[in-house]
C-alpha cells in the first residue's frame, strides 16, 4: 500500500481475514475492511481511497439488549494522497475526532444516552498489533443501568462529528429474547458416541435472529498426585460447536465431545480429573449483519468482476451499525453414560477422569 493506494488482491487478502475473525465479532478487523471498502474499484484493479478534501467517518457498532455496555467505535476513512496509508493509520490526529458526540437514542423509551470517549483498554477492549495503532484505542462506551435497552427495542445511533458537521445517523431494533428447549441449566445430558448431540431453541418473534454461532465452555477440575499436597484447580475448555443460518437447532456428533477432550487434555499419569459441567453461549444476529453478509458474499467472490461499492446503514459515511445478542445457558451437568464414556473411551481413557 502506497500513497493512500490498495490493490485488489490485497483488498481480497483483507477480505479473507474479515471471515476469519467475523464471527469473533471483532470490530478492529471489521473497522479495517470497512475503511478499505470505502470507495469504487477502478478499472485498473486499483481501489482508490482518496478524495480530496473528503472526511469519510468509519463507523462499527454491535448493539444488544443483553449486554450492559453499549460501545461504538468510530474513526476516519484515508483521504492523503500523498501520504502512505500505513503511516497515517499509526497517526491518532488522523485515526480519531477529538470533539464528536456519540449518542443512543431508545425510541422505544424516549430516552437518550451519551457516550463518552475512553480508552478501550481499560474495560479490556485491546487492539492487536498491525495496521492501526494499537495506543491509544479510544471507543466510545456506555454503561449504564441494564434496563436502559431491552429486548425489541427501537434504537437510533447519533453522530456529530464536530459543532458545524450534519450528524451521522443509523437506526436499528434490537433482537427479540430467545428460548432455549434444550439442554436446560440445572439438568443433567449426555454427549452419545454413536448420534449427533442437539442445542435447541425456539424463536419467540420473527425478530429473534436469523444466524446463530453455538459455542460450549467445558467446565473441569485437575489435580497432581505427584504434588505434595494435591489440590483440585477448575480449568475451562471452549468449544465453537456450530453455526448455523434460518434454523432453530444446532447439532453435531456426540464423539466431538470425547474427541475434543483427547486432542487438547495432556495424558500424563500423575494427572487426575473431574467433570463438573458446562455452559452453552448462543451468539446470534439480525437483519443488519445479514445484509451485510449478504452484500460481501455478492460482491466479493472469486468469479466476481464487478467494482466493489462501498457499504454501509449509515446516512452519511461508512460503516455497520447491527443488532446482536448473547444467550447463557449455565450450569448443565453430564449424566452417568457420559461420565463413564470420559473414563474408559478411546479418545479420553488415558486423561483419568474419575
Amino acid at each position: 500500500m502506497i500513497n493512500g493506494y490498495i490493490t485488489l488482491k490485497n483488498y481480497l487478502r483483507l477480505y479473507s481475514l474479515y471471515k476469519q475473525y467475523f464471527y469473533n465479532c471483532d470490530m478492529n478487523k471489521i473497522i479495517l475492511f470497512l475503511a478499505f471498502a470505502c470507495v469504487f474499484c477502478a478499472c485498473d484493479n486499483t481501489l482508490d481511497l482518496v478524495e480530496e478534501g473528503a472526511d469519510i467517518s468509519i463507523v462499527y457498532s454491535l448493539l444488544s439488549a443483553s449486554t450492559d455496555r453499549q460501545i461504538v467505535r468510530l474513526e476516519r476513512g484515508f483521504i492523503d494522497a500523498e501520504q502512505a496509508a500505513t503511516v497515517i493509520a499509526q497517526d491518532a490526529s488522523r485515526v480519531y475526532y477529538d470533539d464528536a458526540v456519540v449518542t443512543l437514542r431508545n425510541l422505544t423509551s424516549g430516552e437518550s444516552y451519551d457516550l463518552p470517549r475512553i480508552e478501550g483498554t481499560s474495560i479490556g477492549k485491546t487492539r492487536d498489533d498491525g495496521f492501526f495503532l494499537t495506543d491509544p484505542n479510544y471507543i466510545y462506551s456506555y454503561n449504564g443501568d441494564p434496563t436502559d435497552f431491552q429486548f425489541n427495542d427501537e434504537v437510533v445511533l447519533e453522530i456529530q462529528k464536530d459543532e458545524g458537521s450534519d450528524p451521522i445517523t443509523a437506526s436499528i431494533q434490537l433482537l427479540d429474547d430467545l428460548l432455549v428447549i434444550s439442554p436446560k441449566s440445572g439438568s443433567d445430558s449426555n454427549f452419545p458416541s454413536d448420534t449427533k448431540f442437539k442445542v435447541q431453541w425456539v424463536k419467540s418473534t420473527e425478530n429473534a435472529g436469523i444466524e446463530y454461532s453455538v459455542a460450549m465452555r467445558l467446565h473441569y477440575s485437575e489435580a497432581d498426585l505427584s504434588d505434595e499436597e494435591p489440590e483440585f484447580e477448575e480449568k475451562v475448555l471452549d468449544w465453537n460447536f456450530a453455526t448455523v443460518k434460518d434454523q432453530e437447532f444446532a447439532e453435531l456428533a456426540g464423539i466431538e465431545f470425547y474427541k475434543l477432550f483427547g486432542n487438547n487434555l495432556e495424558k500424563n499419569e500423575t494427572l487426575v480429573r473431574e467433570f463438573l459441567s458446562y455452559d452453552v453461549i448462543i451468539t446470534y444476529s439480525g437483519k443488519e449483519m445479514n445484509k451485510f453478509q449478504n452484500f460481501l458474499n455478492a460482491n466479493t467472490g472469486i468469479t466476481s468482476s464487478q467494482p466493489i461499492p462501498p457499504y454501509t446503514n449509515l446516512s452519511s459515511g461508512l460503516g455497520l451499525v447491527a443488532e446482536s445478542e448473547v444467550k447463557i445457558i449455565d450450569n448443565i451437568f453430564i449424566g452417568t453414560a457420559t461420565k463413564d464414556s470420559l473414563r474408559m473411551g478411546r479418545f479420553t481413557k488415558d486423561l483419568n477422569f474419575q
